[in-house]
């Protein structure tokens, strides 16, 4: 504590002038006590919001970055799609938080709340968060889109959702996957009869020229197989080294595959 020196002053002077007044211990002893009260008093703390000079103090409001409000926003969005709440997706999205809200970091970044919809096959959530203006084709960081979260999550009716709404059926990303690539490599067959349906295209090639069947030959999808034949693909079809689905099912001695994809077998 620091006291000033003033009080100090004035107090000895008055001291001494006591003493040589009245004399003796006794009166310096009470002229002393008389002065550490008076200066006690000058030199309280201010208490309950108080300060020395008898004013209330005020708090200075803490401020609130519009940045980490927004971040706590769209963080409230993403949960409420994982934990499958539309009430409160609704809710928050008419509070006019962004339907485009999306993880900033970490292992899921860029992923927006369409794509955890999407992901989940969740209508209801993908139906509130197009009609408040969330872009259906928006891409995260590898340009994965919505549509292709819902194919290789096997989800057919957020598939025809979002392609009725004006997503791409063949958007694709590196190594050439495209939603019906992915959905097939899954092993999805609904999702490949309504990505079909909806004009996806059937004679699309991953980077390395392998076709839907080649790729559902290799992972010895019989269900698969027999859709895209039923579909009308070509087990002849090869890539640049020559292999085709029949040489895949060939390689993985598969006989109920090669049953399927013999020639004989399908002039029947």
């Amino acid at each position: 504590m620091v006291l000033d020196s003033q009080p100090f002053a004035a107090g000895a002077r008055w001291i001494s002038g006591l003493v040589a007044a009245r004399g003796g211990r006794f009166h310096l002893l009470m002229a002393t006590l008389m002065l550490v009260a008076t200066l006690a008093v000058r030199a309280e703390p201010p208490g309950n919001g108080t300060s020395m000079a008898g004013d209330t103090a005020q708090a200075p409001a803490p401020k609130v970055d519009a940045t980490m409000q927004a971040d706590a926003s769209a963080e409230a969005l993403l949960q409420a799609v994982i934990d499958r709440a539309p009430q409160r997706v609704a809710r928050l999205l008419a509070h006019g938080v962004s339907p485009e809200s999306s993880r900033i970091d970490g292992e899921h970044a860029g992923k927006t709340a369409l794509m955890w919809a999407a992901e989940s096959g969740q209508t209801g959530i993908i139906a509130l968060l197009l009609d408040h203006g969330a872009r259906v084709d928006h891409g995260n960081p590898k340009g994965g889109t919505a549509l292709m979260y819902a194919a290789v999550s096997g989800h057919a009716d957020a598939i025809r959702m979002l392609v009725e709404a004006g997503a791409n059926p063949d958007h694709r990303v590196r190594h050439g996957w495209t939603p019906l690539l992915l959905a097939t490599a899954k092993g999805h067959v609904d999702s490949v009869r309504v990505l079909a349906e909806l004009g996806a295209d059937l004679d699309t090639r991953d980077v390395y020229g392998w076709t839907l069947l080649m790729r559902a030959a290799e992972r010895g999808d019989t269900a698969m197989v027999a859709t895209l034949l039923e579909l009308g693909l070509d087990p002849a079809k090869t890539d640049a080294n020559g292999t085709n689905a029949l040489a895949l099912a060939r390689q993985h001695d598969d006989l109920a595959l090669l049953e399927l994809l013999r020639p004989e077998t399908r002039a029947r």
